[in-house]
């Protein structure tokens, strides 16, 4: 990721108790897209490409069925390397966050 920018952003807060200063901090990060193309993509397109080849082999040929085994095994192998390269989502709570605007927050004065 790249930092793209970040901006300051400073107010005043006025309740019956006091007045409070807030700052919220806006960070823009981008990512680079050529390293999902160059890891992702290509190596997918080019296993696919080999796959639809490999139809063009003789149906009842013992070398379709070995070559069709060594492309399965070789997307696993790169199923794996990925798993180890891109980030993980959806499993981990992000430590900053905003709610979403249908999650209802509900909070309990005691």
């Amino acid at each position: 990721m790249v930092l793209a920018g970040i901006t300051v952003a400073s107010s005043n807060l006025t309740l019956n108790v006091g007045s409070y200063s807030q700052v919220e901090y806006h960070i823009i990060l981008r990512r680079r897209p050529t390293l999902y193309v160059v890891n992702l993509l290509i190596p997918s397109c080019f296993l696919i490409t080999v796959d639809l080849f490999s139809f063009l082999l003789p149906p009842h040929s013992v070398d379709r069925s070995s070559f069709k085994m060594t492309l399965i095994l070789g997307y696993t192998v790169f199923l794996l390397i990925m798993n180890d390269l891109l980030p993980v989502t959806g499993e981990t709570t992000p430590l900053i966050r905003e709610p979403h605007p249908d999650q209802n927050i509900m909070t309990e004065d005691y």
